[in-house]
């Protein structure tokens, strides 16, 4: 009986040092938004390990709450409590509202992988066609495409031309980085069913796979400014993505050399989003006309980035979204890091998250209102 006592308490001592340590985490989480990472190099990386530090915590609670610890646990729900409007970033209450009497326009923004033309899914022109036909249903708008491709014409792999004729969007404008031949085009793209009248790119001077452009596009007589961006690629490599999987074929030293790579590269990524985020917003908040803001953000709603949208800026999920709102569908545990922004000039009526995986992100889109 002794001996069994000793090992609860060995077990309870064990618990409580790692339950102190995962709300070490947690409360750095909480300052990830407002360290600047050029700074404050690695509390960014709290941020983004936010879902997995606050599961953690959770676990913790639980297990103190049957232990009948009631102080520890009490002390760890204070610790909660005091992270709610952090933790109110990744979960949606909000209910949408069906209205087509005051629905202004409907946009979406989706990073479609270069719709799978090297056949990562192994699935042939299967998953291109399957974007399509999602695009046909949902028949949006404005759509907002990151990891864009198209071939010129003649070609047997149509994108811009296919697009625009399922939903009946003649106008489009991107910017990308052709490929060595000059046939083949990677980046963004904004196709719509409405004038664009005016177009231009932030210089981001950084990296070619990241870009940010701008359309100005009229409906019924107002003019609005779209944002289109893919900022702070990580570009991991293949054999780093095997640090996320149950791969046990790789040596130990082998997983410190790919660990310590892909620790360099996210916290180059965080120094880079925090001067294209400065830029994008420079621009934005100098737009003579009302603002909608479309992309792959790189990064979740604990980050610097997200935070300094969030500032000015109204989240579609958050506005009309419900749940926790995961677009991110590949290997790593990154959450949600698609957003649609926009200024007062709307409201966000509904808030939809694709439910199929046809790229390593799901398609978000949302309805907006005039909000005056």
């Amino acid at each position: 009986m002794t001996i069994r006592k000793n090992r609860i308490l060995s077990l309870d001592s064990l618990l409580l040092v790692l339950t102190l340590i995962a709300l070490v985490c947690l409360i750095l989480s909480y300052f990830s938004p407002f360290a600047n990472p050029k700074t404050y190099r690695f509390i960014p990386l709290f941020g983004l390990f936010y879902p997995a530090i606050l599961l953690s915590v959770g676990l913790a609670l639980t297990y103190w709450l049957l232990r009948k610890r009631w102080k520890t646990s009490i002390f760890i729900l204070l610790i909660l409590l005091i992270g709610l409007p952090f933790h109110a970033r990744f979960f949606a209450t909000s209910s949408s509202r069906q209205d087509d009497t005051t629905r202004f326009i409907s946009i979406m923004s989706y990073n479609v992988r270069l719709f799978d033309v090297y056949n990562w899914f192994e699935r042939g022109d299967t998953t291109k066609q399957d974007i399509f036909n999602y695009l046909e249903t949902t028949n949006t708008d404005i759509v907002c495409f990151q990891e864009y491709y198209y071939e010129n014409e003649p070609t047997n792999f149509e994108t811009t031309q296919k697009i625009s004729r399922i939903l009946n969007a003649p106008y489009h404008y991107g910017r990308y980085t052709s490929g060595s031949k000059g046939k083949t085009h990677f980046g963004v793209m904004t196709i719509s069913k409405f004038p664009i009248v005016e177009t231009g790119y932030v210089d981001l001077n950084s990296a070619a796979s990241n870009h940010c452009i701008y359309t100005d596009i009229i409906k019924d007589s107002i003019r609005f400014r779209v944002y289109n961006l893919h900022i702070g690629s990580i570009q991991i490599q293949d054999d780093e993505y095997d640090l996320f999987s149950d791969k046990p074929n790789s040596l130990e030293e082998d997983k410190a050399v790919r660990s310590k790579r892909l620790l360099g590269r996210l916290l180059g990524a965080f120094r880079k989003r925090k001067d294209q985020v400065e830029a994008i917003l420079t621009h934005s908040q100098n737009s003579p006309y009302p603002v909608i803001i479309c992309g792959d953000f790189n990064d979740t709603p604990l980050s610097h980035a997200y935070h300094r949208f969030y500032g000015l800026y109204q989240d579609a999920f958050l506005a009309a979204g419900s749940g926790i709102g995961t677009t991110y569908a590949g290997k790593i545990p990154a959450n949600r890091i698609d957003f649609i922004f926009y200024d007062n000039t709307f409201n966000a009526l509904t808030f939809h998250i694709q439910k199929e995986v046809y790229s390593d992100h799901r398609a978000i889109w949302t309805e907006l209102e005039l909000s005056h």
